[in-house]
């Protein structure tokens, strides 16, 4: 990897940081100029009067600032114009922006110099950019700079413009926080619990309100601050009629904004983070979270965006369903009377802080980018990291190509895999199918750094193998040229002689020739990912289909190199149901599965009604069948007192049914469409569950998709949800009446084990894979008996001693540990006890 240019020879950076408001965005800026300043010359565009009274302060030779009037209704034609300027005087590597009206500018000026985009980076700090269809593709060729996966982990918003469904290149770089050389002391006996957060529509100042309606009887004499700006006149007088109402004046005080809630955070026993999902929301950081830890003490907070991804429920905070109230309440309850175990939580918080947070740590990763290199985080090393001998080359295709969707199913299982490979002294490789080179290939720099995106086992692996391979520098657009910059430079100062120049002294031809300059696609640097050289010895293993892409002579030609192979295989149903499958032939698709089971060195199937299948198919083919053994998959991680919150959408005061699974024609939704239809007609309106499909579309759905969108009379009662963040999903198996599962045909189903092991009863289909997956705990119905459904389904939204029967039959389950696929795996490669 390049060395990192040295402070000196570093060229300037531009920073457009322009917004009405002030929130995180700003306060990131205002914590990285510091160490930027100390490396180069900074020059920042900002509007906010207090983010420019903050930057004032930062008193430095090498700092330039540029206030723009925010209030004018051209202010942001007016402000490109300035940035062009400067970035014209300037020559700088890099231009920073981090705000939408930031990126309107960036856009604009990208217009009057085509490439300015190239060495932009475009920070994406909430989910309020509602016109970001019509700008980020005017900066196609800049680099998007989210605070957490969660901001592309969310559907239908940014995901569609970076790589790998679009052209942008995204880093995931958290928000910095100053860490004190030591922790604050131990806050007073009546020390207050602190809320610092605007007044809008998601930050949940009215559970805040019922919260402490709540705490003012539990615990007399309990105090809560909630500081921050209210810009809205209208909340403002809503919340205050809320407080009155309940008379809380004595437990929760409003406070003005503080610039710097250092002090506040020093006195407080806590930090409550109470973010929703509406109005704008959930969070996609909350600088809240890290300046609380860095101060020593814990956060509470409703586990919806990221603070339910940063916080470590038990460790360095509490987790709360989103809205709850009570929860909310207990929490805080808890802490104020064991003073102790925040003492333990925020001990923790500031240790994380230290490492993940830390300004240092994350200005590193902000200069790799700004510089053109790849961003390594530098996480805690894999424990094969450095070793020799045999690698194990781990498929991560399916991960890859799922892109920031959240994992589901076999995506999910590979990361567990490599979780689990992640703690295993042995040295990892990492690698994608390619059938357009043959068969496999190594990750190219850009897929590493997505990977490395996130913390877990992947991440780790990803992350070492980012900073300790030799792969050339990202891919840099050519910067706009002096012809290019001339051209840019008429046509922002003097319209007038641009005009006469193009249409009366210059031919247009060269005319034609100098503007096919400024939109030409740049010239990218060559990214080629290091060749896949495996070695005698080596194990593939692959939890994700590879029959699917590639023929059994990919694996002949491996297995002649001396390639062990070990595969998980999940189903065999185009074998078993071939009606109920998409894809190729399905005599030629059970050719190429077959014969590449046949040359594994080892099989996991994920049921033992896999296992028969896979015995039955290959004796079928006169095949010897490898070694085989049997372990289940783990789900959604279910240990300890998880929290989540309900997806946008989902009615508060009504029961609801949920069938997890993509929708596709073996899943049958259709059954429980009609099904439901009739339920409108036997059941009470109060008794009539919603059907909550949760699952992305599939192939044959159409039927599905016309009952669903057609049938006005059915919408009430049907939500759909394409994709769900895991606390979400959580949630809903948590809350659900029951769940549902009346697929065809299946290898286990992990939802069905998900389900249970949250304590909720699931109807299944009598497929031998489901009754298995459900321990034979739970009624088992024909998949195409819909009269034995409806009086199933009746029975349970009508009958709330068979529930709880159910429930208690539920609780028994036994739910199968997430590593126990992945340790299956190893030991079948001989790389794990």
């Amino acid at each position: 990897m390049p060395e990192p240019v040295p402070p000196a020879n570093r060229p300037p950076l531009l920073i457009v940081s322009v917004a009405s408001g002030y929130g995180g965005a700003e306060r990131t800026i205002e914590t990285l100029l510091p160490p930027l300043l100390a490396q180069r010359r900074v020059e920042v565009f900002a509007s906010n009067p207090l983010h420019l009274e903050r930057l004032q302060r930062i008193s430095h030779p090498r700092l330039g600032l540029h206030e723009v009037d925010a209030t004018q209704g051209d202010f942001a034609a007016i402000a490109a114009r300035r940035l062009v300027k400067r970035v014209l005087a300037l020559r700088p590597s890099a231009l920073l922006t981090n705000t939408i009206d930031s990126l309107r500018i960036l856009a604009l000026a990208t217009k009057w110099l085509p490439g300015l985009d190239a060495i932009a980076c475009v920070a994406a700090h909430d989910f309020l950019w509602f016109d970001r269809a019509a700008l980020l593709p005017q900066v196609p060729r800049a680099t998007l700079v989210v605070p957490d996966r969660s901001v592309l982990e969310r559907p239908d918003y940014l995901a569609d413009y970076v790589w790998p469904h679009g052209p942008m290149r995204a880093v995931v770089i958290p928000n910095p926080v100053d860490i004190p050389e030591a922790p604050a002391a131990e806050p007073a006996e009546d020390a207050p619990f602190l809320h610092l957060a605007t007044l809008n529509g998601f930050k949940g100042h009215a559970a805040l309100v019922a919260a402490a309606a709540v705490l003012k009887v539990r615990c007399p004499g309990l105090r809560i601050v909630s500081a921050g700006h209210r810009p809205i006149p209208a909340l403002e007088r809503e919340l205050r009629e809320r407080m009155a109402a309940v008379d809380i004046a004595g437990t929760l005080d409003l406070q003005d904004h503080v610039p710097d809630p250092s002090a506040l955070l020093r006195q407080a026993r806590a930090v409550l983070v109470t973010s929703l999902s509406e109005h704008g929301g959930p969070e996609t950081f909350s600088r809240a979270i890290i300046e609380a830890w860095a101060q020593g003490r814990p956060v509470i907070a409703f586990a919806c965006g990221a603070p339910a991804q940063l916080i470590r429920h038990e460790v360095d905070g509490l987790l709360v369903d989103e809205g709850d109230v009570e929860g909310l309440a207990g929490a805080v309850e808890r802490l104020h009377r064991d003073p102790a175990l925040a003492d333990r939580l925020g001990r923790n918080g500031r240790e994380r802080a230290a490492r993940d947070f830390a300004t240092p740590q994350v200005l590193a990763q902000w200069t790799a980018v700004l510089d053109g290199r790849w961003c390594v985080r530098r996480l805690a090393p894999p424990a094969g990291a450095g070793r020799g001998g045999p690698a194990l080359l781990l498929d991560v295709s399916l991960t890859l190509e799922n892109g920031w969707n959240s994992p589901v199913g076999m995506s999910r299982v590979e990361r567990h895999t490599a979780d689990h490979v992640a703690t295993q002294p042995v040295r990892v490789q990492l690698v994608r199918r390619s059938p357009e080179q043959g068969g496999y290939r190594r990750l190219s720099g850009q897929e590493l750094e997505f990977l490395a995106g996130t913390p877990d086992g992947m991440g780790r692996i990803a992350d070492a193998e980012l900073a300790a391979g030799a792969l050339p520098p990202p891919p840099r657009a050519r910067p706009p040229g002096p012809v290019t910059r001339a051209l840019a430079s008429l046509q922002l100062t003097d319209p007038r002689l641009r005009r006469l120049i193009t249409h009366r002294l210059v031919p247009r031809r060269l005319i034609r020739k100098l503007e096919g300059r400024l939109t030409a696609k740049p010239r990218r640097a060559p990214r080629p990912a290091p060749p896949f050289a495996p070695a005698a010895g080596d194990v593939l293993l692959s939890v994700s289909n590879p029959w699917d892409y590639l023929a059994p002579s990919v694996f002949t030609a491996l297995r002649a190199q001396g390639v062990r192979l070990v595969l998980a295989v999940h189903d065999l149903m185009v074998w078993e149901t071939p009606q109920w499958t998409a894809g190729r032939d399905p005599r030629r698709y059970c050719a190429d599965m077959l014969g590449t089971l046949a040359q594994a060195d080892a099989l996991v199937a994920v049921s033992q009604h896999t296992a028969r299948q896979v015995e039955r198919a290959l004796a079928e083919q006169g095949c010897a069948l490898p070694p085989l053994r049997v372990a289940a998959p783990g789900g959604l991680v279910t240990a300890g007192a998880l929290a989540g919150g309900p997806p946008p959408g989902l009615p508060k005061d009504r029961p609801f049914v949920l069938y997890c699974s993509t929708i596709e024609i073996r899943k049958n939704h259709i059954l429980l469409l009609n099904l439901w239809e009739q339920l409108r007609a036997l059941l009470p309106p109060e008794r009539l569950p919603v059907l909550v499909l949760a699952g992305r579309w599939g192939w044959g759905a159409d039927a599905v998709r016309l009952a669903v969108e057609r049938n006005w009379r059915l919408a009430p009662h049907v939500r759909v949800v394409p994709a769900l963040r895991d606390e979400q999903l959580r949630w809903l198996y948590r809350h659900a009446r029951f769940t549902v599962f009346p697929s065809f045909t299946e290898g286990f189903g992990l939802p069905v084990a998900e389900s249970l092991a949250l304590g909720t009863p699931v109807l299944v289909s009598a497929h031998p894979a489901l009754i298995e997956a459900s321990a034979g705990l739970m009624p088992a119905l024909d998949p195409g008996d819909l009269p034995a459904w409806r009086a199933a389904v009746i029975r349970l939204c009508l009958d709330d001693t068979y529930l709880a029967q159910l429930r208690a039959k539920a609780v028994q389950y036994p739910p199968a540990p997430a590593d126990l696929l992945p340790r299956a795996l190893l030991q079948a490669a001989y790389v794990a006890p």
